[in-house]
């Protein structure tokens, strides 16, 4: 009976053997499996292959450009623009926030001279058959105006550009209409109009200053004529005239995208 007992518990010790391993290996199969799925499903998307990078090819860096807001402009590169639909605040919902922008409108304020000026109502009395503009206002020191003025011929917008400039020449200084202590300074910069012209567009770019307050204060304009269309920019803030060269700069570049344009408006 002993030997019998012994010879059985030998058997049981085998069958144990053979087991547990097999258990064990069975076991460490079933807890790997949803370790490697989770894994699988964290860095892959169910059904979409492995992307493999080509050797050659390098790797795109991610971008950084904020988009714009949708754009009224036509979408092909040579498409004519309804005069209605010219895109004047180009830029600007990004800088002020669409919610202080006033216009395209065809019954907008428009561009005028600092108050006071001698011949302040020199655009309104040009004879323009047309008009767009857009305006950004309510926030503080800065209020911005665009225009485009349509006239019947390309001379008669030339005149228009003539009559500008013959304007600030005639007034180059003037006093404040509200007080008469103020002096406002005109300072047309040619350097860049050269530059312009050199590019094949013709600009009329100044800024009037005032001097002699402690609260500095100026009107930055630039002006440009395509065919029978003058385009028109404005812009009042706190600038002198050691500041004001820097703002003019900044404007003509934002000015650069919308001039070539007018090659394209409809009347």
């Amino acid at each position: 009976m002993t030997r019998k007992l012994l010879l059985l518990l030998a058997a049981l010790g085998v069958i144990a053997a053979i087991t547990i391993p097999l258990g064990m290996q069975a076991w460490d199969e079933e807890d790997a499996a949803p370790t490697s799925a989770a894994s699988t499903r964290d860095t892959q998307p169910v059904g979409e292959p492995t992307p493999v990078a080509e050797p050659s090819s390098p790797v795109a860096e991610p971008s950084s450009t904020v988009e714009e807001p949708p754009s009224t402009e036509p979408s092909g590169a040579a498409d004519p623009i309804p005069f209605g639909l010219f895109p004047l605040d180009r830029g600007w919902a990004k800088t002020y926030g669409q919610a202080f922008i006033d216009g395209p409108s065809l019954r907008g304020a428009g561009i005028q001279m600092p108050e006071g000026h001698c011949r302040w109502g020199v655009l309104y009395r040009s004879g323009f058959q047309d008009q767009l503009s857009t305006r950004v206002g309510g926030l503080g020191e800065v209020s911005r105006t665009r225009q485009i003025l349509g006239y019947e011929s390309a001379d008669a917008a030339q005149a228009t550009l003539r009559a500008l400039r013959d304007a600030v020449a005639s007034c180059a200084v003037f006093n404040d209409s509200y007080t008469d202590k103020v002096a406002f300074t005109a300072e047309v910069f040619e350097s860049i109009d050269k530059a312009n012209a050199r590019a094949g567009a013709g600009t009329f770019t100044f800024a009037y200053t005032a001097s002699g307050e402690s609260d500095p204060f100026g009107v930055l304009y630039q002006f440009a004529v395509v065919d029978d269309v003058l385009y028109g920019s404005s812009q009042y803030g706190d600038w002198t005239a050691e500041s004001a060269g820097d703002a003019v700069t900044l404007m003509d570049r934002e000015n650069a995208a919308l001039i070539p344009l007018l090659s394209r408006l409809q009347r």
